[in-house]
């Protein structure tokens, strides 16, 4: 044979590593309901003889959505806490904490 075969290869570039510290900045918080927002909800709730259910169904979510608004468990959604305090009428200044 009169030719030698030629393989190609893709140079593969190593990505730089410039700091391996977390930056705080670009973290991204989670929201929670307040504590203050969930009590006020469930007062309001109890105050008016409504079940969670009866609740969850007058705001178009799910029971659970409910249940874990009040256990201060759930992630915060605007759109929720809306209907919510629409639904109850209540107003509370903070609805939600950054964690």
């Amino acid at each position: 044979m009169d030719w030698t075969p030629v393989v190609l290869r893709k140079r593969v570039e190593k990505p730089v590593v410039q700091n391996n510290k977390p930056n705080p900045e670009k973290e991204k918080r989670i929201k929670v309901y307040s504590k203050e927002f969930s009590d006020a909800v469930q007062t309001a709730r109890l105050s008016k003889q409504i079940s969670q259910s009866d609740l969850a169904n007058k705001c178009n979510v799910q029971v659970s959505v409910i249940n874990l608004l009040e256990l201060k468990k759930g992630i915060y959604d605007h759109t929720v806490a809306n209907k919510v305090c629409s639904v109850l009428g209540i107003k509370v200044k903070k609805n939600f904490i950054e964690i």
